[in-house]
């Protein structure tokens, strides 16, 4: 009778064992095919939680604005700088509206879901943008290409206003007849991390952003005259920019910041 009891404890034991290899097999399958939850890192999709339609990526978007107002207020000579907004309406659910800065509707996008939905998603449906201007001969209206910083982080937005804010002041500096140094140095600070933030975002190609090649040398020029030497000390640090102009140009500008080296005590 004992070795039937013992017998019988010994297939209950096995029984048990299986059963709980068998669940914890169950557990890790179930582990390793769970969704991302909350604290899981996310990253842009084709659909959001609630199954709207996404760029894949955030990025540079490009939209065609349709009757654009023919004199909507340039930044800068061919551009617009402004917002894209959602605004559906009875006729384009989809509809994003083109601002100007002073909040006035100058254009729109018409039934781009994709735009709509992600500038929803990512921006709160309002978001920086600027317009490349189509030149046309009509009266009222003109054509032209939105881009759109979709999903990027507010930092980077922000850089890219800085942008069009450093041009426009940029063409005003230049627009006078006569131009303080200090000036001139800002412009090539300012070329500086302009030229980092659209390198940066990979839109070198749609705004031409090149100085003159008569900036440097007449800056320098400017400089010696006004024995400045510590603002030549400073156009230095613009060595990749002096490196571009001829050799000419480029040896009298060296030439001249060697000089204020001299007067100022540095090894040249």
């Amino acid at each position: 009778m004992r070795k039937i009891t013992a017998f019988l404890l010994s297939i209950a034991g096995t029984a048990v064992s299986a059963v709980a290899r068998m669940l914890s097999d169950s557990e890790q399958k179930e582990s390793t095919s769970a969704p991302e939850t909350a604290l899981s890192p996310k990253k842009p999709t084709e659909s959001s939680e609630n199954g709207k339609e996404l760029y894949k990526t955030a990025g540079i978007k490009k939209a065609e604005v349709k009757q654009l107002t023919n004199n909507a207020p340039l930044t800068i000579p061919g551009f617009i700088t402004g917002s894209a907004s959602v605004r559906p309406h009875e006729h384009d659910k989809y509809n994003v509206d083109i601002l100007d800065t002073h909040e006035k509707v100058i254009g729109h996008i018409e039934k781009n879901r994709r735009l709509c939905n992600s500038l929803e998603e990512w921006n709160r449906g309002t978001v920086f943008t600027f317009v490349k201007v189509t030149e046309s001969n009509e009266t009222e209206t003109s054509s032209g290409t939105a881009f759109i910083p979709a999903g990027l982080a507010t930092k980077e937005i922000n850089n890219l206003r800085e942008v069009f804010e450093k041009l426009s002041i940029r063409n005003k500096i230049l627009s006078n007849e006569n131009i303080h140094s200090a000036d001139y140095l800002k412009i090539l600070d300012d070329h500086k991390q302009i030229s980092r933030t659209l390198a940066g975002l990979n839109i070198t190609d749609l705004i031409d952003i090149s100085l003159s090649k008569r900036l440097i040398p007449t800056l320098s020029k400017q400089l010696e005259d006004q024995q400045d030497w510590a603002g030549l000390l400073k156009l230095e640090k613009h060595s990749d920019l002096i490196d571009e102009l001829s050799k000419r140009f480029a040896g009298t500008t060296y030439r001249r910041i060697s000089k204020a080296k001299k007067n100022t005590g540095q090894k040249i």
